[in-house]
C-alpha cells in the first residue's frame, strides 16, 4: 500500500523529545530506527518540524477500525465489508457490541463504552450493518447478529453511526523502537513517534 510523507507539523506539534532527524529510509527497512539518520537525540529541530504520515488502511471483509477519536481506543466503529469501509447503525447498540469491538481490536474489554448518534462524527459512504446484537463473547463483531444490505432501516443515516471507547493496559511503558501515530482521524495517519528508553519522541522532517 501507499504511504504520504507529511511536514511542518501537519498533524500538530509533539511535545518532549525529538528523537530523530534526517531519516533516510530506502523503503525496505522493518523499522524506523534501522534507518539511517543522526544520532538518537542529536537534533537541531523544533516542533514546528514533526513529521508525519498517512498509511493506507488495509481492507480486509470484517475487519474494523475507528475514526474521528481524540485518542487511538475510542471512534466511530468503521467496517470492511466487501473490501469497501462503512460504517454501523447505532440501532440496539450498546456495550456487548462496543465489547466485541474492542477485543477485536487489541484492547481490554473490561469498562468497554458503547456511543450512538454520530458521538465522534458522521462517516461517509455505506452503513453496512445494522441491529448488531453481539453476545459480547464473539471474536468478530461481523459474528454478532446483525442485518445488512437492503435490511438495513437506518433512518436517519450517518447522524446514528455507533462508536466505542476502549480501555487500555495501564503499563504506561512501551518498547525501544515501537511507532505510533498521533493526531490523525484515524490509527492510520498523524504525527509520528518513536519509543526510546521508554519514552514517547518525535521525528523531525529534515530529509523526510
Amino acid at each position: 500500500g501507499y504511504g504520504l510523507a507529511y511536514a511542518n507539523a501537519y498533524y500538530g506539534q509533539g511535545t518532549g523529545d525529538i528523537a530523530l532527524e534526517n531519516v533516510a529510509c530506502s523503503g525496505t527497512e522493518n523499522q524506523i530506527l534501522a534507518c539511517p539518520s543522526n544520532t538518537i537525540f542529536d537534533t537541531s529541530c523544533s516542533h514546528s518540524e514533526d513529521a508525519g504520515v498517512k498509511c493506507e488502511a488495509p481492507c480486509a471483509h470484517g475487519k474494523i477500525r475507528l475514526a474521528g477519536g481524540n485518542i487511538d481506543n475510542e471512534g466511530r466503529v468503521e467496517i470492511c465489508y466487501n473490501n469497501v469501509w462503512g460504517t454501523i447503525c447505532d440501532d440496539y447498540w450498546g456495550v456487548s457490541d462496543a465489547t466485541v469491538v474492542c477485543r477485536q481490536l487489541g484492547y481490554l474489554t473490561t469498562d468497554a463504552l458503547a456511543f450512538s448518534s454520530a458521538h465522534f462524527g458522521s462517516g461517509s459512504g455505506n452503513i453496512f450493518l445494522d441491529n448488531v446484537g453481539c453476545a459480547g463473547t464473539e471474536m468478530n463483531v461481523i459474528n454478532c447478529t446483525h442485518v445488512s444490505g437492503n435490511s438495513i432501516s437506518c433512518t436517519y443515516g450517518h447522524s446514528e453511526d455507533a462508536g466505542v471507547r476502549c480501555q487500555v493496559s495501564a503499563t504506561g511503558t512501551c518498547t525501544y523502537g515501537d511507532v505510533r501515530l498521533v493526531g490523525g482521524s484515524n490509527k492510520y495517519e498523524g504525527r509520528v513517534e518513536v519509543c526510546i528508553n521508554d519514552t514517547w519522541g518525535t521525528v523531525c522532517d529534515d530529509s523526510w
